[in-house]
């Protein structure tokens, strides 16, 4: 006897016995990772996940029948010393705060498979790249302020402005 430690040869027993419906599966299907960054600069970035979608399933399920989501950060892709960010409903996350370096990510879904990891790398601006961001900011606010406070002065010859009051002529 062949024993499949992936849960898959539990389910075709049920099946084979009747315990279990061909469109039941008690078994979380293989949840889906995704990052809005592989490489985040800017100081933050966003993981969302979820589970596949059954055509075949009811299209709204109660509040209670939504599954529980454990999200995992790891230093490395082998996960072996992870550490849970998150455990619940929700479907996505917003991380900051984490220094230069890579960052490796897993979700399951009610204690299942965990899905494929997803690396972020944290490459943060350098202080010189900062530095020029803010000169070449200040810049662009000196020169519009200098345009502001000018602005009149470049009138063309014989121009008198509005006419206040007065009749026209």
């Amino acid at each position: 006897m062949v024993v499949r430690r992936d849960g898959l040869g539990l389910a075709a027993l049920l099946l084979t016995f009747g315990l279990a419906h061909a469109g039941e599966s008690s078994l979380p299907a293989n949840p889906f990772l995704h990052t809005d960054t592989e490489v985040a600069t800017a100081g933050y970035y966003g993981l969302s996940w979820g589970l596949p979608r059954d055509p075949t399933a009811a299209s709204a399920g109660e509040a209670s029948d939504a599954p529980h989501f454990e999200l995992q950060e790891a230093a490395g892709p082998a996960f072996d010393t992870p550490r849970t960010l998150y455990a619940g409903p929700d479907l996505a996350t917003a991380l900051s705060g984490r220094p230069d370096g890579i960052y490796y990510y897993r979700v399951r879904a009610d204690g299942g498979p965990w899905s494929p990891p997803v690396a972020v790398t944290v490459a943060h601006h350098t202080l010189t790249r900062a530095w020029l961001f803010f000169a070449l900011g200040a810049t662009v606010f000196a020169a519009t302020a200098v345009l502001i406070l000018r602005g009149g002065q470049g009138r063309p010859k014989g121009y008198q402005g509005e006419h206040r009051g007065g009749r026209r002529s």
